[in-house]
């Protein structure tokens, strides 16, 4: 990026939780602070914010309310903190992450003409729910496409600023959606990112086990039925977890475990009470619990195959590309395939039937047998390696930072604040 900087102003960085900053952007953070970027991030307080705040120049606290979703009173309220923090912060770039902050975020940018990323990780369960929840999503598609369109130039005065905010969707079919409901803001605004990308470690020959889990493809076919089933995700019903406890009573033999964390904050989490029954239920199903990078750091006795049967909204599932990158075969919904992974790389499930994910295993077991399971998994490394690393996707977005840089804009806010001395904090 251009290290000369706007009035000292900082970079602003918004999301619904800590953890998906720290957990999603964090090689983004590191290169816009290497290029001598003030970066501050905006998010509520969960196990991932200290982190956050060693990462990041500052980290300010949002009392942001995710389980009451779009309650117009909570809504409202962290509207009113966003509003001032951004007022008192004067950033030159805003990037939020996740519908619900990009919507306020759209709003109060185009109050003060800030520059402007929104980054859409998917559209979230709006998007599989009932009519009410397409009308309610579409709605704020609207919104987001009219305030990212308009900005405040003077105290009473509006004006068409098309070039003031660029969207990153993470796969083509939320970027289609969201083309099909707006009609202000232009196509070449709307930039298709895939995903945040897969960790760098990942492709450390030192960490990667991609060799090792190709070598258990070598062995004897009777070696596969020794399988360990694998979720990466967390605790949600739409993420899927229900039909993961499914198959592990369907096929006893094997073993299943879950990586992933009770959200509290979603009324769609299991519970503590539900991990107890379901392992009681299933001595072969064990939950672990949160560990970072389980595909890597996790000492795997048997084959993992790795089940991702969300039906959430997801913009790309980043367990996906981290299973193709260490050569792990993968089954997964076709919601969650989502136009990216076709069946020449991924085992796609027609259905949410237990019996369509059980298929698929078979698919795996027969493929192994007539050799083809063993190409398709050096596909998937090599489309994971050249399509799916952090540094490609974080390139990417730095070159949306750069072109936003260079526009000839300067925002209401900042050309109040342009005879105030160059602490973006105090002024």
């Amino acid at each position: 990026m251009n290290n000369e900087k706007q009035n000292g102003s900082p970079i602003l960085l918004i999301s619904n939780s800590s953890w998906y900053l720290n957990h999603y952007r964090k090689l983004l953070i590191q290169d816009l602070i290497k290029s001598k970027n003030h970066v501050v991030s905006f998010s509520p307080v969960d196990s991932s914010t200290q982190d956050l705040q060693k990462l990041t120049s500052i980290h300010i606290q949002w009392n942001l309310q995710r389980r009451n979703n779009f309650n117009l009173f909570y809504l409202i309220k962290s509207f009113i903190e966003l509003y001032f923090v951004i007022k008192i912060i004067k950033p030159k770039i805003i990037h939020s992450h996740t519908l619900k902050a990009n919507l306020l975020t759209s709003l109060i940018a185009s109050f003060m003409g800030i520059k402007t990323i929104l980054s859409f990780a998917g559209l979230g369960r709006l998007s599989k729910k009932g009519k009410l929840n397409k009308f309610f999503l579409v709605l704020i598609i609207k919104l987001i496409d009219f305030f990212s369109s308009i900005e405040r130039v003077k105290k009473f005065k509006w004006s068409l600023n098309k070039k003031r905010v660029k969207l990153i969707f993470q796969n083509p079919n939320d970027k289609n959606f969201y083309e099909k409901n707006s009609n202000l803001s232009i196509k070449t605004n709307n930039i298709l990112i895939l995903g945040s990308g897969v960790p760098m470690q990942y492709f450390d020959k030192g960490k990667s086990k991609e060799v090792n889990f190709i070598s258990w493809i070598n062995k004897d076919p009777q070696d596969l039925v020794k399988i360990e089933f694998i979720y990466c995700a967390r605790l949600l019903k739409s993420k899927g977890i229900l039909i993961f406890k499914k198959l592990a009573n369907l096929i006893k033999e094997n073993k299943f475990t879950v990586f992933g964390d009770i959200d509290i904050s979603s009324p769609d989490s299991i519970s503590k009470n539900d991990i107890k029954i379901f392992e009681k239920e299933n001595s072969n199903l064990k939950f672990k619990g949160s560990i970072d990078d389980p595909l890597i750091n996790y000492k795997f006795k048997r084959l993992p195959i790795l089940i991702v049967p969300s039906n959430y909204g997801e913009g790309l599932s980043r367990s996906i590309v981290e299973g193709l990158s260490q050569g792990i075969p993968i089954i997964c919904s076709e919601s969650v395939a989502a136009n990216l992974f076709d069946k020449n790389i991924v085992y796609i499930s027609r259905s949410n039937n237990i019996i369509d994910y059980f298929n698929c295993y078979e698919n795996i077991l027969k493929d192994h047998i007539n050799g083809k399971l063993k190409n398709r998994l050096y596909k998937g490394i090599q489309i994971a390696k050249n399509f799916f690393s952090e540094k490609i996707i974080v390139d990417k977005t730095l070159e949306i930072y750069n072109d936003l840089e260079i526009i000839d804009h300067n925002s209401y806010l900042l050309k109040k604040g342009k005879n105030k001395k160059n602490n973006w904090v105090s002024y």
